[in-house]
């Protein structure tokens, strides 16, 4: 999910109980949002009718959102400041939090991993090669694996970093795509944008791409090409 302004609620707290979703227009509607070109509202009324929920939504997923006390009319604005466990402002916010919740698990779909890049590199994977993502450890469920169920080779792997792992000249959040490509034509590649040796594997053989618009998709599907090959072998 993207949010594009910081207008009302927390834009911080949005990010993160939506993030690694996508949202379901047509589950939008059925819920109950109004629709006005490619925005969609919703107003909600909670709190036993004391506060009002005005949440809207555009095609992309961008989201922003307002509460006003409704006997007020004006907006809440201590929705957003750090109250103590149990107060008056934070049973509000639990409150309101609740509503986004049911928003997300009723009107989004989870995905397997954050960035748009990456879900649609990892559909064109399944859809290609039948292979789904796999992850392996708990402790880092957004990171995943694709590997040839013929000799159990993996010939793709999808983790998260911090930027300034792969270039220190940059920093924040970046998934990349680790593939195994001729070791000759390594050096060469890792001069073009986006491409870098591999992070977390044997940067001999593999590579890292970052799956932030970069590289286009179908550059990146013959990498993965070249990779799957590696695997048959």
């Amino acid at each position: 999910m993207k949010n594009k302004s910081a207008a009302g609620y927390d834009i911080k707290v949005m990010k993160n109980l939506f993030k690694g979703y996508s949202v379901d227009i047509n589950k939008l509607k059925n819920y109950g949002f109004s629709q006005d070109k490619n925005l969609y509202y919703l107003e909600k009324d909670f709190y036993e009718n004391a506060f009002k929920a005005i949440i809207v939504i555009d095609s992309d997923g961008g989201m922003t959102s307002k509460v006003y006390d409704n006997e007020t009319k004006d907006e809440y604005l201590l929705l957003n400041v750090e109250s103590k466990a149990g107060g008056f402002a934070q049973e509000i916010k639990s409150a309101y939090e609740e509503i986004l919740l049911e928003i997300r698990d009723k009107c989004f779909i989870k995905n397997d991993f954050i960035l748009p890049q990456t879900n649609r590199i990892s559909s064109l994977i399944t859809e290609i090669y039948g292979d789904k993502p796999e992850f392996l450890w708990p402790k880092y469920s957004d990171c995943g694996i694709f590997r040839n169920p013929a000799s159990k080779k993996w010939y793709a792997g999808i983790l998260d970093t911090d930027y300034k792992n792969l270039n220190p000249k940059l920093s924040g959040f970046i998934e990349v795509i680790n593939l195994k490509i001729d070791h000759k034509k390594i050096p060469e590649l890792c001069k073009s944008k986006g491409i870098y040796p591999a992070y977390h594997m044997n940067k001999k053989y593999w590579i890292s791409i970052t799956l932030d618009e970069k590289v286009s998709d179908r550059l990146i599907m013959e990498y993965v090409s070249e990779s799957y090959e590696f695997s048959q072998k």
